[in-house]
């Protein structure tokens, strides 16, 4: 019993997580939109310090 407790766990744990990443990208989705920040905000620079195009 106590391996289906634990594997009902990690499949909440794991819901949860990917709920948090659906929060974040809705958030950073609406900041772009909204023209608050722009896509290049969200961006890591490359190894010479600038925004990477892709």
């Amino acid at each position: 019993m106590n391996s289906i407790s634990s594997s009902k766990t990690q499949q909440i744990h794991q819901l949860n997580q990917l709920q948090g990443k659906m929060v974040v990208d809705s958030l950073v989705l609406y900041l772009i939109n909204s023209k608050i920040f722009t896509l290049d905000d969200f961006t890591p620079p490359d190894e010479r310090g600038g925004v990477s195009s892709c």
